[in-house]
């Protein structure tokens, strides 16, 4: 049961995530951002 809910929470979080964040993963996430901002900022 445990288990059952780590993996709900997990799954919400990856949905609110995209939501706030678009359709990235996570760990690519920062990589992506901070080379576009910089782009964005020169």
């Amino acid at each position: 049961t445990r288990a059952e809910q780590i993996t709900n929470q997990l799954e919400s979080r990856t949905l609110d995530f995209e939501d706030d964040h678009g359709s990235e993963p996570p760990s690519q996430t920062p990589k992506h951002s901070s080379s576009d901002r910089g782009v964005d900022k020169e």
